[in-house]
């Protein structure tokens, strides 16, 4: 899931262990563990360089991954234990010209093949794969 997958990119795994060189994990990260039934919950919002010492070892002391930022080079958003995306939102401003009408099918019509292509990332990403002997 996606917390074998940030300790593996905490510890410089091959991109194949860990986001696949097209994701990249961003300055968000919620962390959950439950002890003796009550949840814990430990929030970083920095950048990975800074934080990672910290996570790295929150993740050894059992803590999971619930909601973490990822980008591409066209968009960023949160993404969920369950796989739900939040606060999703573009990199740059998409320029266009034409009439209000124009602009807006445009940018959502890219900001939709974005998603899209962000969509077939994970699924490649987090597929089964049988172990090669």
């Amino acid at each position: 899931g996606i917390t074998t997958r940030l300790i593996n990119y905490i510890n410089n795994e091959p991109p194949a262990d860990c986001f696949g060189g097209k994701l990249y994990p961003c300055n968000f990260y919620l962390l959950q563990r439950k002890v003796e039934k009550k949840l814990e919950s430990v929030k970083y919002d920095a950048e990975l360089y800074y934080v990672q010492r910290e996570l790295s070892e929150s993740l050894s002391n059992g803590f999971r991954v619930s909601l973490l930022e990822l980008s591409t080079l066209d968009i960023v958003f949160k993404l969920s234990d369950n796989f739900e995306f939040k606060g999703i939102k573009p990199i740059s401003e998409v320029d266009c010209d034409g009439d209000r009408v124009f602009r807006h099918r445009h940018v959502n019509s890219l900001f939709m093949f974005y998603m899209i292509d962000t969509i077939e990332l994970l699924i490649e990403l987090l597929k089964y794969k049988e172990k090669t002997e």
